[in-house]
């Protein structure tokens, strides 16, 4: 084995000249380095992004959302889940289509309740970035709520003022008794902004108990917060079993954008990818030239016994060794980028347009090995044919050109 790694060697770093075989190989080592390091930085940046987003959803959206049966008893369906193990918190909402009016500006948006007793499951949009006292509930008989940003934007309203709130069911209802619709007059108490568009856009939360008179017109579903996220397959499994209803999870819940950006991943990985595998086939031709070069050497080494397998593996190991290095110098040269922009920031986005003042990078162990092993099995592949080829060679046909 000392000896076709020996022969191997010298076939790779000794050079009397630079030919167009060593260009080659060098090639096929910068392009596989740069290939395997560029997999694992393109796959950090994105779960980098993936575990911002995730960040700001869980802090409005909950793991789990159970959209009960109809007639279904959401307070014992509740109960029920809140004895589930893993299970942090567990809320009631209700939510409607309603009619926001002020000063003329009449825009749709959706209505969230909650009681007063879980209102732990909206604090996330009570610190958020936004302007206002926050200030939600019911104070001297007239009800305080929390709008987007969009929405504040739309009606041409800031914190203090007095809007109107109408159901759609009272509308219809109005409708069919030929009067005005009563609406519910609230002032707006605080402005969220939580840079998602489906929130600030279209969000008004306010307490049950501040607009009684709407709850008829709403439907009512389960937000389930859990101690762990990486055990949301396991507790979706409980909760089929249970008929609770349809049963969602953070991804459902914004599967658009999680489609998108998975696609993104897809097509980043083979533009990448692509790069190993043209250097992977580098290193076949330089291998496969190698062979062609050195047939009096093969032809002499075999005229004194070497065997076909010992000259396929000299040829085998020559492409490993190109393989093997590359791979492992990307794979160390990618990590520590990743490490390096972590823990230094070294590249800074901008503040105005961006919410975080780095690129955000997390380096996923599972990806690291699947480019490592995809590597590998490429230059592996590559190997193959010129070392068979070697082994091949006739010893009297290239004896004679000696």
């Amino acid at each position: 084995m000392k000896l076709i790694v020996l022969f191997a060697q010298r076939y790779l770093l000794y050079k009397r000249s630079v030919s167009f075989i060593t260009i080659i190989t060098t090639l096929s080592v910068i392009g596989i380095t740069v290939g395997v390091a560029a997999l694992i930085c393109v796959s950090a940046i994105f779960n980098g992004f993936g575990a911002l987003y995730f960040d700001m959803m869980s802090t409005f959206d909950p793991h789990i959302r159970i959209i009960p049966q109809a007639k279904a008893d959401v307070t014992l369906l509740k109960k029920d889940i809140s004895n589930l193990e893993g299970i942090r918190e567990v809320t009631i909402f209700h939510e409607s289509k309603i009619i926001g009016s002020w000063k003329g500006a009449t825009q749709p948006f959706i209505i969230r309740t909650v009681k007063t007793a879980d209102s732990n499951d909206i604090r996330g949009l009570m610190r958020s970035n936004g302007w206002g006292k926050n200030t939600i509930g019911m104070y001297n008989s007239i009800p305080y709520i929390l709008i987007g940003a969009g929405v504040c934007d739309k009606l041409k309203a800031v914190p203090g003022d007095t809007i109107t709130i109408l159901s759609l069911g009272s509308i219809d209802q109005a409708a069919m008794t030929m009067s005005a619709p009563q609406g519910i007059r609230a002032i707006i108490g605080g402005v969220f902004i939580t840079n998602i568009k489906e929130y600030d856009a279209t969000m008004i939360y306010a307490f049950e108990e501040s607009v009684p008179s709407l709850q008829r017109y709403t439907y009512p579903y389960i937000d389930i917060r859990l101690d762990d996220k990486e055990t949301v397959p396991q507790i979706m499994n409980i909760l089929s079993k249970k008929n609770a209803g349809t049963v969602l999870t953070w991804r459902d819940l914004h599967s658009d954008i999680y489609g998108v950006v998975e696609f993104e991943r897809m097509v980043s990985f083979i533009i990448v990818g692509l790069v190993v595998v043209v250097s992977a086939f580098n290193i076949l031709a330089s291998l496969s030239m190698t062979v062609v070069q050195k047939r009096r050497d093969i032809a002499l080494l075999k005229a004194l016994g070497a065997s076909e397998k010992f000259i396929g593996n000299i040829y085998f190991t020559k492409g490993m060794i190109i393989g093997c290095s590359s791979t492992f110098l990307g794979a160390a040269l990618g990590i520590g980028l990743c490490w390096g922009q972590q823990t230094f920031g070294w590249i800074t986005l901008d503040g105005a347009v961006s919410i975080v003042p780095t690129l955000p990078v997390v380096i996923n162990p599972s990806i690291v090995v699947f480019a490592i092993i995809s590597s590998l099995i490429l230059c592996l592949l590559a190997t193959i044919y010129p070392a068979r080829r070697a082994a091949s060679m006739a010893i009297a046909e290239n004896i004679s050109e000696q």
